[in-house]
C-alpha cells in the first residue's frame, strides 16, 4: 500500500468509527504512521485535489469524500460470501445500531416443474409442494414450457430481462409469502425524505422486498442508491434456512461491523 493509500484509508477508517474531521497530528498518533505530519499534510492536499478528501473549513481537519467512502467499501465488503446470522433479534439490535435498513428474503432454490393450464383462464406453475396460479397468457406458457427445472430465482431474473413484469412480480411475491422480514424501515425512510427524487422511484423497492432480487450480488451504487449512500446483497443463513440480506444505508456507516455483529 502506498503512503497516500494509506494515509486516505486512516481518515476512512476515522471518518466512519467518528463521524469528524482528522488533522494530520492527530492521525500520526492515532493510526501510528511512519510518517511525519509535514508529509501527511502534503498527501491531504493531493487528496482534495483528486477529490478523494474534503476540507469544511480552512483550520479544520480532512474528511473522505463520498467517493472516497464508496471507494473503501467496494474493497473491503466481502459480500459474495455466505454469512451467518445468529437470531432475528441480533439481526433487528445491529440495523439500529448501525442506523442500516436491511430486509430478509427467503432465498428459495425451488424449481419450476409443472406448468399446468387450469380452466379456460389460469395457468398452474408448480414448484415442488407448492404452486402459484396465474392468468392464462399462451406466450407465458409456451415461455415457462421451455424452462422446466428452473430456479425461481433465476426464472424470476429472466422474466424481467425479457419483459414479463407481471410473471416475475407475481413471482417475488410467491417467495415473499414464504417468509420476508424487514429491520430498521426509520433509516429507510430517512434517506427516502433526503433523497425525493429517489425515493419516487426506489424507496417501494426497498421496503416491500424487492430489492433482493434486482440488486445485484455485493456492493451496489449508482442509480439505484442515493449518491451518498450504498446498498448491499448477500447470501445468509438463518435457522437452518437460507435467505437474502439487502442492506442500504449512508457510505459513511459502518457496514463492516454491522456484518461481522450479526
Amino acid at each position: 500500500m502506498s503512503i497516500k493509500d494509506e494515509i486516505l484509508r486512516s481518515v476512512v477508517i476515522h471518518y466512519i468509527g467518528d463521524a469528524t474531521p482528522i488533522g494530520s497530528v492527530q492521525l500520526q498518533k492515532e493510526y501510528a504512521l511512519k510518517m511525519s505530519s509535514a508529509t501527511i499534510r502534503n498527501h491531504f492536499k493531493k487528496l482534495v485535489l483528486e477529490g478523494m478528501l474534503e476540507q469544511l473549513h480552512t483550520s479544520s481537519g480532512r474528511i473522505p469524500t463520498n467517493e472516497a467512502l464508496i471507494a473503501y467499501w467496494n474493497n473491503e465488503l466481502k459480500t459474495n460470501r455466505q454469512i451467518r446470522i445468529q437470531s432475528v433479534d441480533r439481526l433487528a439490535e445491529a440495523a439500529e445500531r448501525f442506523d442500516i435498513y436491511a430486509s430478509l428474503c427467503s432465498d428459495s432454490r425451488e424449481r419450476l416443474q409443472e406448468v399446468e393450464r387450469y380452466g379456460e383462464e389460469h395457468l398452474i406453475l408448480g414448484f415442488g409442494p407448492r404452486a402459484v396460479l396465474i392468468p392464462y397468457n399462451r406466450a407465458v406458457e409456451r415461455f415457462l414450457s421451455e424452462f422446466k427445472g428452473m430456479e425461481i430465482n433465476d426464472l424470476i431474473n429472466l422474466s424481467k430481462e425479457i419483459g414479463i413484469s407481471d410473471l416475475s412480480r407475481v413471482l417475488m411475491n410467491f417467495i415473499k409469502e414464504q417468509r420476508f422480514m424487514r429491520f430498521n424501515k426509520n433509516a429507510l425512510i430517512e434517506i427516502a425524505h433526503n433523497n425525493p427524487l429517489w425515493s419516487e422511484r426506489y424507496f417501494e423497492r426497498y421496503f416491500s422486498g424487492d430489492a433482493a432480487f434486482w440488486l445485484k450480488a455485493g456492493v451496489n451504487t449508482g442509480e439505484t442508491v442515493p449518491g451518498d449512500c450504498l446498498a448491499g446483497r448477500m447470501s445468509c443463513l438463518l435457522e437452518g434456512r437460507e435467505y437474502i440480506l439487502a442492506f442500504v444505508g449512508e457510505a459513511s456507516k459502518d457496514f463492516r461491523t454491522f456484518l461481522s455483529s450479526l
